[in-house]
């Protein structure tokens, strides 16, 4: 439910036409809502299953069926991690950490570890430093705006046609249903 958060969070300002002239607003929070797409695909590929491994043998068949269910929901991001290349995503996510964090140590090593989506999984790649900046640098080559570059992707992702949004309607609708089930040991179904 972390994508969730995301866009409760964020949503607003991503949605609401009286941010249509803040092009500079939206991109950023755009950028960090496409990234927690990212970190929330990468923890449902690892600590849904293990939940579900875990909670088998407890016999807890609960919480092995709705650990099935996020996952669901992580295919539905998946779709929308897909729409971007393996270098935006890279782009997206340098920019994301520019702007959240104060220490990055990761770009500045001579091995860089990346990671991105592609066919619905996170795949992991360490880059040579030049190649790394290459890459990152690609986006803002000939003077590139770099809002300019991140406003068709943000785009991209908004698109209210993508099944990833349908699906977040219906869990913003039934949110605190699916929690007092997680609570309760009963089952929800996420349906894609």
């Amino acid at each position: 439910m972390g994508s969730l958060s995301a866009v409760e969070a964020w949503g607003f300002y991503l949605m609401d036409p009286e941010f249509d002239d803040e092009p500079e607003l939206r991109n950023k929070l755009g950028t960090i809502w496409i990234c927690s797409l990212l970190d929330t695909l990468e923890a449902g590929g690892r600590f849904l299953p293990a939940v579900a491994k875990e909670a088998e043998p407890k016999g807890f068949q609960s919480l092995v069926f709705n650990a099935r269910q996020l996952q669901n929901l992580c295919v539905l991001m998946a779709e929308v991690m897909d729409l971007f290349t393996r270098e935006e995503q890279i782009y997206l996510v340098d920019s994301r950490n520019r702007w959240v964090h104060s220490y990055l140590a990761n770009p500045h090593g001579d091995v860089v570890v990346v990671k991105y989506a592609a066919g619905g999984k996170i795949k992991t790649e360490r880059l040579a430093n030049a190649d790394y900046h290459t890459i990152v640098r690609s986006f803002y080559e000939d003077g590139k705006n770099p809002d300019a570059v991140l406003a068709p992707m943000v785009a991209r992702a908004l698109d209210q046609k993508l099944r990833y949004w349908v699906a977040i309607g219906t869990l913003q609708k039934k949110k605190e249903a699916i929690y007092a089930a997680l609570l309760e040991g009963k089952i929800f179904e996420i349906k894609v």
